[in-house]
């Protein structure tokens, strides 16, 4: 073999060697650059779901202070409730009343216009209280 022949083989072993040094230090570049994008993405999806996380923290605070103030509208209506339940037995003890009164004016004939009034009323009254007390 020639100087020349040597050199030539000797130099692509070279190139060859140089090639293969890129490729490992690439691939070894590559590994270190797919370890920083995965870490990257595994930390923007943790911040993600981080801030997901706050947000529904933030909607479930909201939810339970509309559900203490339902309880407090559920507690007052049911209050009102009680309290018409008890006007109304009261307003049927009225309205027995009233027809007692226009039963015990049977027979009673106006002499006065204003009379004929007020019992035309006490009828309609009377007719009231029946009919409050069908229901």
């Amino acid at each position: 073999m020639s100087d020349r022949e040597i050199i030539a083989i000797v130099g692509l072993v070279l190139i060859v060697a140089f090639g293969l040094l890129m490729v490992w230090w690439g691939l070894k570049m590559s590994d270190a650059t797919f370890s920083s994008i995965a870490a990257e993405l595994v930390s923007g999806q943790l911040r993600l779901r981080d801030d997901r996380i706050a947000e529904l923290e933030a909607e479930i605070a909201q939810l339970r202070a509309e559900l203490i103030d339902s309880e407090k509208q559920r507690a007052w209506l049911q209050n009102e409730l009680v309290k018409m339940s008890s006007s109304e037995g009261n307003l049927r003890v009225q309205l027995h009343e009233v027809s007692e009164i226009y039963t015990g004016s049977d027979g009673f004939i106006p002499a006065t216009a204003p009379e004929a009034y007020c019992l035309r009323i006490m009828y309609q009254m009377y007719q009231a209280a029946l009919t409050e007390g069908e229901t």
